[in-house]
């Protein structure tokens, strides 16, 4: 068993005192404070070519096709783009190179299937649910 706290007048326990167990240091703790304080800087001008750039950090991103064939939902975004938009904008934000590459599925076989049964190019179909 333990030995009981040691207790002040009015029944209140006193707590011993005890070394931290926390696994960042006060100088880590300093670190994030002044980061989260600090002005942000500025992103980069993009300019062409994106990549690479020889010397820094270079992230390609690519996220998953949507299906065109169907009125977008929350899963869409989900699914296909939040996760890799997230990315870039963090990597962006920590001064990486990034290109991220998106794009639509115009060539698979339910998409041919909803153009023809609206009667119109797959193209046009594309165009239709990805505005």
């Amino acid at each position: 068993k333990a030995a009981p706290l040691p207790v002040q007048p009015g029944g209140v326990a006193d707590p011993v005192p005890q070394a931290s167990l926390s696994p960042v240091d006060q100088s880590q703790i300093a670190e994030a404070k002044a980061g989260w304080t600090a002005k942000p800087k500025q992103n980069k001008v993009r300019t062409a070519p994106c990549l690479p750039h020889n010397g820094e950090r270079n992230i390609l991103i690519t996220s998953a096709l949507p299906y065109v064939n169907n009125v977008p939902h929350l899963g869409n975004i989900v699914g296909c783009v939040l996760s890799a938009d997230v990315f870039a904008r963090f990597a962006r934000l920590r001064g990486y190179n990034v290109l991220y590459v998106c794009g639509t599925d115009e060539y698979g076989t339910s998409t041919e299937t909803k153009a023809v049964e609206e009667g119109i190019t797959p193209r046009q179909i594309c165009d239709k649910y990805n505005k």
